[in-house]
């Protein structure tokens, strides 16, 4: 079970296969007053209920995305379709919003500044 490192930040799941990316993706999130939570596609649903995220990071190829199971269930589950989903992409195709289906996630495509992140997270979150 998780524990609540920072209890005044909005929580903010963190998919990333990549263990030193992740641990980037964290530091900076944490700079910047959130609170990451690491977890596994499997989990993200369930993780995102009990915690109550505000939003969640995925990092999915170009080809998952419209088969996301993550995805798909994210939408369906009326807990957490209003979670704001930020993806990470290796694919600069503008087209993987469309992939995404009614409710457009935030892309990121790599390499990206840690700095866009936060600020694309921010804005999922729907600050300035």
């Amino acid at each position: 079970m998780y524990t609540d490192d920072m209890p005044g930040g909005k929580k903010i799941l963190i998919i990333e296969p990549d263990s030193g990316l992740n641990g980037l993706i964290c530091d900076a999130l944490r700079d910047a007053s959130y609170d990451p939570v690491p977890c596994a596609p499997e989990q993200a649903v369930a993780l995102a209920v009990e915690l109550s995220a505000s939003a969640i990071i995925a990092a999915l190829s170009s080809s998952a995305l419209e088969s996301s199971p993550l995805c798909r269930a994210l939408r369906l589950d009326p807990r957490t379709k209003a979670i704001a989903l930020v993806v990470i992409t290796g694919r600069g195709d503008t087209t993987i919003r469309r992939r995404l289906g009614d409710k457009p996630a935030h892309v990121l495509f790599k390499p990206f500044e840690l700095e866009a992140l936060v600020q694309t997270v921010a804005l999922a979150l729907g600050g300035a």
